[in-house]
């Protein structure tokens, strides 16, 4: 069986319905979603994960959503070499991409947290390292 890591973070959401006022938390994220499709297809992935669920507020008023990350633990990894395939999701950009500096194995990565990121720090666009994916 192939070995798979996981990089990224649970989540907490706070969801508050402005119509009603309701407000739901539900648990999440990433490294939820991912490990449990994963599981479903018979695989037991590996987690690299913050110490912390991100907590993210979302309003959801009209039908659309709205949302502020209020917090998100950092994440590092040792030991990638021994993996098959790696899979990094994040929330924000909780992860270093370059840690993934020389691993030859399949890499997969949703970039929506980095442009999420990028887009809070007033970037104008994301750029995968070159360390990661060389030209």
């Amino acid at each position: 069986m192939k070995k798979i890591l996981i990089i990224g973070s649970y989540a907490r959401d706070v969801v508050l319905y402005q119509e009603t006022g309701e407000r739901v938390i539900t648990e999440g994220g990433p490294a939820y979603w991912i490990q449990k499709a994963l599981r479903e297809q018979g695989h037991e992935p590996k987690l690299a994960t913050g110490k912390e669920p991100a907590i993210i507020d979302i309003t959801v008023s009209g039908g659309k959503e709205t949302g502020i990350i209020r917090s998100v633990s950092g994440i590092t990894v040792q030991g990638i070499e021994e993996f098959d395939a790696i899979l990094v999701s994040t929330v924000a950009d909780e992860f270093l991409l370059p840690e993934l500096s020389g691993f030859l194995g399949v890499l997969a990565i949703d970039v929506q947290g980095y442009v999420r990121a990028a887009k809070i720090k007033g970037m104008k666009k994301f750029k995968i390292p070159e360390s990661v994916l060389p030209n």
